[in-house]
């Protein structure tokens, strides 16, 4: 189990790296500790995931009188979503890393990418949990928007330092990144939608 400290210290290692602070690489754990400690990030970031997708059927529900899928599979997808996009991403990104340049690390770049995606979660599922308890889904909207602009911004920092690369190669590694979580979502979903369709599901 991974405990608090690590947490932090993988969160703030991971924002001093993308503010390109020069002891960032002190600031991570870097050993295989903590490699394995920052794939907690994906159970972590669970909760959350299964919120947004409840914000997201909200949304649908009050969008078309059609049976849509109830909380239960509409949670399922969402958490097969995210685990396919996070592990697909990973595996993509390693691959670039170690076929990369000199200078171009596997480790540093998987330890920032689990704890930044567990920080643009934790936010998006703040927000998506004011929308819920709330019952207003457009509570969702800034905190959508702020999530988005950090994943962005957290991202770009994570590649740029950790495989020591210049402006242009990092943007084509965040279009690599985001085209998997596309293709992904896309897979998920069209597989998915047969089953939504069926009445035992659509009333769950």
């Amino acid at each position: 189990m991974v405990s608090g400290k690590e947490i932090t210290r993988g969160m703030a290692g991971t924002f001093a790296m993308a503010r390109g602070e020069g002891d960032w690489e002190e600031r991570l754990d870097l050993t295989a500790r903590g490699v394995f400690a920052s794939f907690w990030a994906i159970p972590l970031s669970l909760p959350a995931v299964m919120l947004i997708g409840e914000v997201a059927r909200q949304v649908q529900l009050s969008r078309t009188d059609e049976a849509l899928a109830g909380p239960a599979v509409t949670a399922t997808l969402q958490v097969v979503a995210t685990v396919l996009s996070w592990s697909a991403t990973l595996f993509v990104l390693a691959k670039l890393a170690s076929r990369g340049q000199e200078g171009w690390r596997v480790t540093p770049l998987l330890i920032g990418f689990n704890w930044s995606r567990l920080a643009v979660n934790l936010i998006a599922g703040l927000g998506a949990a004011a929308a819920v308890a709330a019952s207003t889904p457009l509570l969702f909207g800034p905190f959508a928007l702020l999530a988005t602009v950090l994943s962005v911004w957290l991202l770009f920092g994570v590649v740029k330092r950790s495989l020591d690369t210049k402006t242009g190669p990092t943007i084509g590694v965040l279009a690599v990144v985001f085209l998997v979580d596309l293709l992904v979502g896309l897979v998920v979903s069209t597989l998915a939608s047969s089953f939504i369709g069926s009445p035992s599901l659509a009333s769950s």
